[in-house]
């Protein structure tokens, strides 16, 4: 136990301060690592990095998701209008109250049934796998 404590002294001292000491095991890990060098022929991975173009499926189910994250970033920007409209001016306020309070609910419940919509086909999707 001794010794062991003696010897990182004599590393810590021989390092200075001991970034040198750090920086050395770093490249001692760096070369003891390898790299897999295995070619792997598989579709899935072929679409994955633009190898393979994607099935119709999966670039509708993009459009589908992209879509919901619009509407839900829609209804973020109705919220916060709707809560900050008080403070703007009495036409901006009056926008809110005509407008935009009329439609958020009805946004919502849009964004609401596409989402359940969405999540009953992805759970079918999994049972049939």
């Amino acid at each position: 136990m001794e010794e062991k404590r003696a010897e990182m002294k004599a590393a810590r001292e021989a390092a200075g301060d001991g970034v040198a000491f750090e920086e050395a095991m770093r490249g001692k890990q760096k070369k003891d690592r390898r790299k897999a060098r295995v070619k792997v022929d598989a579709p899935l991975v072929d679409q994955v990095y633009g190898d393979r173009p994607k099935p119709i499926q999966n670039q509708a189910e993009e459009i589908y998701v992209s879509a919901l994250g619009l509407l839900g970033l829609a209804i973020l920007g109705m919220g916060v209008f709707l809560a900050g409209s008080g403070f703007l001016s009495e036409e901006a306020d009056a926008f809110g109250q005509d407008v935009v309070y009329p439609a958020f609910s009805p946004t919502v419940g849009v964004f609401l049934l596409g989402s359940t919509v969405y999540g009953i086909w992805k759970n079918g999707d999994d049972k049939d796998a």
